[in-house]
């Protein structure tokens, strides 16, 4: 399983209701249907659906979605309507979750790089990578190698 579903994986076999939320203004067919709905880790594995980003969706690069324990759908700010973008898309309306540290100077520094060279989103790969990964191949994709 890949690495972003390990946090959630431990509500596996609990019956811990998880709600399926859609985080981009354009989600897949499949997305869209599933969007807002709640089951279980476990149903949500066996289901037509699938985890987000599972082979049972139809998602490209537009969609991004999440399993939300229901009993924090309360917490969560309004991510309706047109104007969301993720974490790490430029003039995200989504805040960070943590500050940047000294450690990660360099990737913001790259980021703003990718974005002063008129992307408006990170590439979609970066996000199954492992952290160190991501510095040495943003650099590649800028010609700073």
């Amino acid at each position: 399983m890949p690495d972003k579903f390990k946090d959630i994986e431990e509500l596996r076999g609990t019956g811990v209701p998880l709600t399926n939320i859609v985080l981009s203004t354009n989600p897949c067919p499949s997305c869209q249907e599933c969007n807002g709905q709640s089951m279980t880790f476990d149903e949500w594995e066996g289901s037509p659906w699938g985890l987000p980003g599972s082979s049972g969706r139809l998602c490209e690069d537009d969609c991004h979605c999440i399993l939300v324990p229901d009993e924090m759908m309360d917490e969560l700010p309004d991510l309706g309507g047109e104007s969301v973008k993720l974490r790490g898309d430029k003039d995200t309306d989504i805040e960070a979750i943590v500050e940047v540290g000294p450690d990660e100077a360099e990737l913001k520094k790259l980021m703003e790089d990718w974005y002063a060279a008129g992307n408006a989103k990170l590439p979609k790969e970066i996000y199954d990578m492992n952290f160190e990964d991501i510095g040495p191949y943003l650099k590649k994709l800028l010609g700073k190698s």
